[in-house]
């Protein structure tokens, strides 16, 4: 193919992956009007995308954890994506990503670093606590 046979397709209104006509279709059908501005799909669709691209790389985030991080975003990560981001979680709250049971994730996945250390801290004096309370006094032999 030469350079001049070459399709140049016309890229979407701000760098938009999403089609605007169609979020526009919806947005008709949903409303019930058959007039909308000309920039309303387009802020719509941006919307979307930015929410999508934040719930993309959040799960991304979740599958990357771990020594053996499977090659795939699961269904898991976008829903543990979704619950442990405040933003995201309040906005898909009662509506979308609820599981069927319960998420294992790991508690430390949910704190931060201060949070972590402090954890590790409690749990290291429980257990010598729990240690020092095992030992059998010596019995004096006299």
């Amino acid at each position: 193919m030469s350079e001049d046979e070459c399709v140049v397709q016309l890229p979407q209104p701000g760098g938009l992956i999403l089609p605007c006509s169609r979020v526009e279709r919806t947005i008709r059908k949903a409303s019930g009007t058959k007039r909308i501005g000309s920039g309303v799909s387009t802020f719509v669709t941006a919307a979307v995308e930015s929410v999508f691209n934040k719930i993309i790389a959040e799960s991304e985030l979740r599958r990357s954890v771990g020594k053996r991080a499977p090659k795939a975003i699961d269904r898991t990560h976008l829903v543990a994506a979704v619950r442990l981001n405040p933003l995201l979680a309040r906005l898909f709250k009662n509506y979308a990503f609820t599981a069927p049971k319960t998420l294992k994730i790991r508690r430390d996945l949910l704190l931060n670093g201060a949070d972590r250390d402090a954890e590790a801290k409690k749990r290291a004096e429980a257990t010598a606590k729990r240690k020092a309370g095992k030992k059998v006094p010596a019995v004096d032999e006299e």
